[in-house]
């Protein structure tokens, strides 16, 4: 069963897509393995789909699985925000994001 469905939306035109997809595909092998399914889509090829995702810059980056709908819009170089971004980080009750000095335990889910 999938646990993790992204959109990644790109214009093909653009390098900090590429940067993107290449920043995507790496977080989640590294923090999901295999439970994951990443769609890109150019849109420029699917200008109908976009705007029905209400997409209005690229690179958006989209969770559609598991709810709530998140997004992400940039190069998604920094993992650590994008992991907080889209809730894949579960941090130690009372513990601050980030202070790992202080017993916080980060665990992507």
């Amino acid at each position: 069963m999938l646990r993790y469905l992204f959109r990644l939306f790109v214009n093909d035109a653009d390098g900090k897509d590429r940067a993107a997809i290449d920043n995507l595909h790496n977080l989640c092998t590294v923090h999901l393995q295999r439970d994951f399914e990443i769609q890109v889509i150019d849109v420029s090829r699917c200008p109908d789909l976009a705007k029905q995702e209400r997409i209005l810059a690229t690179p958006t980056l989209v969770k559609c699985i598991p709810s709530p709908r998140q997004c992400v819009v940039g190069d998604l170089a920094d993992t650590e925000e994008v992991l907080r971004a889209l809730a894949l980080w579960e941090v130690t009750e009372g513990a601050a994001p980030g202070n790992d000095a202080a017993g916080a335990a980060h665990r992507p889910r």
